[in-house]
């Protein structure tokens, strides 16, 4: 009886110690848990006072736009409402030259036609007509036009005559982007979830506008040709100017690069007169990096709402479900495991991560890129690559780095695209402010300091590290206007104009007829 009792006693002051270990353990988490919400709440209260002394966005507020009165919103117009909102009946989605691929006979894909159009040789504008007539005659959204008349001998001509059944479209396009207060349509109730529908229609714009520019280059219909190019860059700029998340950046860059590319490969054959190359020189210039990184921190405020209100059943597919080598997997029962205690953790502790992880990334864009944000500086895109490759490697499963090292994974990519369209778009300025010296005189500049200031105010800097642009005269009488590009060396204009290439060459001269090369030729031996 005794021993009962002891074995009671023991058993009851083992409970009791267990139970006080049990608290005490409760008790240090709680505290531990505590202190990464106090903690954290710090940590995004200095982050968000640092942010907002330099005027950067922090919240959703700060990103979505000012809403425009309806009598000044272009998204409010008819237009609009038929280009992009009517489902049923909305006009560019039934545009037939909307992708830039197109299947032959033998059902193999064929891209669009690459390459230059040259005075008096019809070849390139006739590869595009052939493009042109694939497209319609595999495309069951649209009848190709019914041409009653004779057709021109010109491929040119009879590419541009082909082309005028998207004239409506494309006029009222223009209309609408050269309004004084353009605001594209937004559902500005759906916060961070807010639907851009005209995003995926402006895309398929793309193989359009290329088309519409050759055909005028190659009959060389000035006037058509400067309206569709102004039309071009102001599309771009107003997308970027909504700035709404990266997407609108990224849709307005890839505008942006077929408008410059497109130019580049079809302004030689245009004849140009100094008040037109003066405003196509204004509309080539862009801020890509600045605005490349404007978004990316609007793209923080619209992340950190998403993940601050995101559900288990949204946060699980975006996870891998990685608890460790003896738990790992792609089940999704694991993955929901993983997004419940992600969640579960207070609000300060989420918000201290979201803080860190944000400000380390400013941190380092900063850190790399100009003060005025026109180029990158040595080391800063290899920086950028491994911080992607660190967080891939080393994500934390009680966190958002799973979500969160995608963006960093990509982030690189983009700079270095914001990089080359800001290259074409310095090499666009200075071809235009090239042509105007050359209208004036006679003849081409030995050198880009022979245009300023009376052409341009000053020599637009490499985004590659923020030496001086190149120009190369030619002996055919062209030249060539280059970045260094992602190789960081000087290679004398070698490269395609790829991210992956020596350098990013915008080449001017192929357009030249032999006479106008030779007289190109006596003018600089003057």
């Amino acid at each position: 009886m005794t021993l009962k009792r002891e074995l009671v006693a023991s058993c009851m002051k083992w409970q009791k110690r267990l139970l006080i270990a049990v608290g005490l353990l409760v008790t240090a988490l709680s505290l531990m848990v505590l202190t990464f919400h106090m903690r954290g709440l710090r940590m995004w209260e200095d982050f968000c006072a640092k942010a907002r002394a330099a005027g950067e966005p922090i919240t959703l507020e700060d990103v979505i736009p000012e809403a425009v009165p309806d009598d000044e919103n272009v998204a409010r117009a008819q237009i609009f409402w038929e280009l992009f909102e009517s489902k049923s009946s909305a006009r560019l989605a039934k545009i037939t030259l909307k992708s830039s691929y197109r299947r032959d006979s033998d059902g193999e894909l064929i891209g669009v036609p690459r390459g230059w159009v040259v005075r008096g040789d019809n070849t390139y504008a006739r590869e595009w007509l052939e493009f042109v007539k694939g497209s319609e005659a595999e495309s069951s959204k649209s009848e190709a036009p019914a041409l009653e008349h004779s057709l021109p001998s010109n491929a040119g001509q009879e590419l541009q005559l082909r082309l005028a059944q998207y004239n409506p479209i494309w006029n009222d396009l223009g209309t609408a982007v050269r309004r004084p207060r353009c605001r594209w349509p937004l559902d500005y109730e759906e916060g961070a979830r807010m639907k851009s529908p005209h995003h995926t229609e402006i895309l398929g714009l793309h193989p359009l506008l290329k088309a519409r520019l050759i055909a005028h280059a190659t009959c060389d219909d000035t006037d058509q040709y400067i309206h569709d190019l102004t039309t071009g860059f102001l599309l771009s700029r107003h997308l970027s100017d909504t700035q709404l998340s990266l997407l609108s950046f990224l849709v307005a860059n890839a505008m942006r690069t077929v408008v410059l590319d497109t130019m580049q490969r079809t302004a030689d054959a245009v004849t140009w007169n100094e008040k037109d190359l003066a405003m196509i020189q204004e509309l080539a210039s862009t801020q890509a990096i600045s605005d490349l990184v404007q978004s990316l921190k609007k793209e923080q405020a619209l992340g950190a709402d998403m993940l601050l209100k995101i559900h288990v059943d949204e946060l699980a597919p975006l996870l891998d479900g990685d608890f460790g080598s003896m738990l790992s997997g792609e089940s999704d029962q694991l993955k929901e495991l993983q997004a419940t205690l992600i969640l579960s953790r207070p609000s300060g502790w989420k918000l201290g991560e979201l803080a860190q992880h944000y400000g380390e990334s400013r941190k380092l864009w900063m850190q790399y890129t100009s003060r005025d944000l026109q180029y990158i500086l040595p080391g800063g895109l290899e920086a950028l690559r491994n911080r992607g490759q660190h967080f891939d490697e080393h994500a934390h499963w009680l966190s958002f780095d799973s979500v969160l090292a995608v963006a960093e994974g990509v982030t690189p990519k983009m700079f270095e695209r914001a990089m080359r369209v800001q290259a074409l778009s310095n090499a666009a300025v200075i071809w235009c402010a090239v042509g105007r010296y050359r209208l004036k005189h006679g003849q081409l500049p030995e050198s880009l300091e022979r245009l300023v200031p009376e052409f341009v105010k000053e020599i637009p800097v490499d985004p590659m590290f923020g030496g001086p642009m190149r120009y190369l005269k030619k002996e055919s009488g062209g030249f060539l206007i280059y970045s260094i590009g992602p190789n960081g060396i000087d290679d004398g204009g070698q490269g395609s104009g790829g991210t992956r290439d020596l350098d990013w060459v915008w080449a001017s001269g192929p357009g030249l007829t032999p006479a106008e090369n030779n007289d190109v030729k006596e003018n600089d031996e003057k």
